[in-house]
């Protein structure tokens, strides 16, 4: 059924912890992991398609399998579109491309028992019903988008030429050859898989099996010593599925290059884009489920029903830029022992200073110590230079009396400047002095 044998895409999330990746706070031996698999292609129409008409309109039929009707039979095929001149070339574009966009429709079948479930919208041929999984076919069909360049995507398939439209940018009013999709509805096929495991065991004999959603939610009961009954669990279709059809066209990722009813060039891949995106659309709704569940509900009957739902909701662990979580032992040892070694530093030099002075302990370390200090080497250059009355010679702070002569800087060699006695002030020396 794929149309080539590379055109596939399987995409596993391996198993996520209920703790470490959905913030739950519950014991190792009450936690779950869950496994959630998406595969999808694009899958041939060639022998799977018909048409129909009603006076001068048609449509494309696609048999894919049956249909339910809300009647109870069975329509005898799974999809019908317009087909492409009434997509294209029946719009009246007055001389101007529409702001058409593309539509997207998913039709969903739940396995149930390793069967199709009785009451799933869609009956799939046997070729492409699954026993371990959740079938579905999304359809893509243009709806009047033109592609700007061709378009040989899987998928897309937009490799039939439509009309010329003018280059606006262009003074000359140069065309470009625009196209459109091969297919009225192009198919790509989905199935979905789930496993759930009891984190208390091992993998090997803790995990239910990989299977439909609701066969995997069933199977896995034993493991947490439920039965089908305690789960009351009523599923039909996938919750992915859905959110794909209400979203429609703007769950593909090719939107961002949409415009005006143009789409801009893609890559040659971009169904699988699409595809990833809807993957990572799952798994965002995946962890806010957990988020609102923590945050509560205003409606009554939605919120917890038991004291295990009530638990649930106040064992969660969520980031959030609102709040910020410390360690306030760790603080107060960081602030504490900071603190006592500023104090240290402060009253450690006075302390040594005292004990110097008065008993003489550690006399000429103390002294060395100060008198490496910046300001008293600043003394010694200039008191071995030019004697003179300084005061403090031990201090930290060394002062010299009123009017003492410091050491002048000699610069007769600039390489090799040198301090030097100062001459002694005459009173024509002291009149041409600038200092």
């Amino acid at each position: 059924m794929c149309r080539g044998n590379k055109t596939s895409v399987y995409l596993d999330t391996g198993y996520i912890d209920s703790n470490h990746h959905l913030g739950l706070n519950l014991p190792e031996n009450r936690g779950f992991a869950y496994r959630y698999v998406l595969s999808c292609s694009p899958i041939e129409t060639e022998g799977y398609t018909t048409t129909s008409s009603v006076g001068n309109k048609s449509a494309i039929i696609y048999h894919y399998g049956g249909l339910h009707t809300s009647n109870g039979s069975i329509l005898d095929y799974t999809f019908e579109s317009e087909d492409l001149d009434i997509q294209y070339y029946e719009k009246d574009f007055h001389g101007m491309v529409p702001s058409h966009n593309f539509k997207v429709t998913v039709i969903g079948s739940a396995t149930i028992g390793g069967t199709v479930g009785p009451n799933s919208l869609f009956i799939p041929n046997p070729e492409l019903s699954r026993s371990d999984g959740d079938v579905s076919i999304v359809f893509l069909a243009g709806n009047g988008v033109i592609f700007s360049e061709l378009m040989d995507d899987q998928w897309y398939r937009a490799t039939i030429p439509a009309y010329k439209v003018s280059r606006p940018s262009d003074p000359n009013h140069s065309t470009i050859m625009t196209y459109m999709p091969k297919e009225a509805a192009s198919p790509l096929g989905c199935v979905e898989q789930s496993q759930w495991c009891n984190t208390a065991y091992s993998k090997e004999s803790g995990c239910g099996p990989l299977a439909s959603f609701y066969d995997s939610y069933v199977d896995a009961a034993v493991l947490f010593n439920l039965t089908e009954k305690d789960l009351s669990l009523t599923r039909d279709d996938s919750e992915d599925k859905d959110r794909i059809g209400s979203l429609g066209a703007k769950s593909l990722s090719s939107q961002s290059k949409l415009e005006g009813g143009t789409q801009y060039r893609l890559p040659q891949n971009q169904w699988q884009l699409d595809v990833t995106n809807w993957w990572n659309g799952s798994l965002a709704h995946l962890q806010s489920v957990f988020v609102d569940t923590a945050i509560g509900t205003t409606i009554p009957t939605a919120g917890p029903l038991n004291d295990e739902e009530r638990n649930l909701c106040n064992s969660q662990k969520i980031l959030s830029t609102e709040y910020s979580s410390f360690n306030l032992f760790a603080l107060l040892v960081t602030y504490i022992t900071g603190g006592l070694i500023i104090i240290l530093s402060y009253i450690s030099e006075s302390l040594l200073d005292c004990l110097s002075r008065r008993r003489k302990w550690k006399q000429y370390e103390f002294l060395e110590w100060t008198t490496h200090e910046s300001l008293q080497l600043h003394r010694l250059a200039h008191e071995n230079v030019s004697p003179g009355n300084w005061i403090g010679g031990a201090n930290k702070v060394p002062i010299t009396t009123a009017n003492a002569m410091l050491a002048h800087l000699d610069i007769s060699n600039p390489e090799h400047p040198v301090l030097v006695r100062p001459e002694p002030k005459t009173p024509q020396t002291a009149r041409n002095s600038t200092w």
